[in-house]
């Protein structure tokens, strides 16, 4: 996919993300990020949301469920052994600073898969796109490498399309 295709996805979600500030953020849940704000921005990627062998959701991961894992071409799930290239945990989009939170927790879906030593772990709120390098030495906290706010950062589509689009990883 072109960096045209995030651009549009991301100018369509920035809408969402405006008209919802009016809304009772009770009512916004992490499944309404996952549904209106993150998977249109995967798929303006190039991934497949709906094929379970390149995108599959609520991935087991150690005693939890990684929200996203992302697979290359050579790692469909059925192939025993082959971590994800990309786990993604999502969080609501009125996380605000429980993201902060969610680091810990993406942090522990990565260590459950001791192989995973390559790829990306991604924490998100629809909003702000927190992109860790996993081929980094040091802390968890010390891989990440970019923090896109889809709102605020004129380059986030860029960032994304960098780090996320599908041909990156396929």
């Amino acid at each position: 996919m072109s960096i045209a295709d995030v651009q549009a996805a991301l100018t369509r979600r920035r809408t969402i993300i405006r008209e919802w500030a009016d809304v009772d953020d009770a009512h916004w849940h992490e499944d309404d990020t996952r549904y209106a704000l993150i998977d249109p921005i995967l798929r303006a990627l190039g991934w497949d949301t709906g094929d379970p062998m390149e995108c599959h959701v609520e991935y087991p991961r150690g005693s939890g469920r990684a929200d996203y894992a992302l697979f290359d071409r050579e790692g469909p799930i059925g192939k025993v052994g082959k971590p994800p290239t990309i786990i993604i945990e999502a969080k609501a989009l009125d996380a605000g600073e429980d993201l902060d939170e969610g680091e810990s927790q993406l942090n522990d879906y990565i260590r459950a898969s001791p192989r995973m030593v390559q790829g990306l772990g991604v924490l998100t709120n629809g909003r702000e796109w927190r992109l860790y390098d996993l081929s980094m030495g040091g802390r968890f906290s010390t891989k990440r490498v970019h923090t896109a706010d889809i709102i605020d950062d004129e380059d986030s589509a860029e960032v994304l399309h960098t780090w996320l689009r599908k041909e990156r990883w396929w």
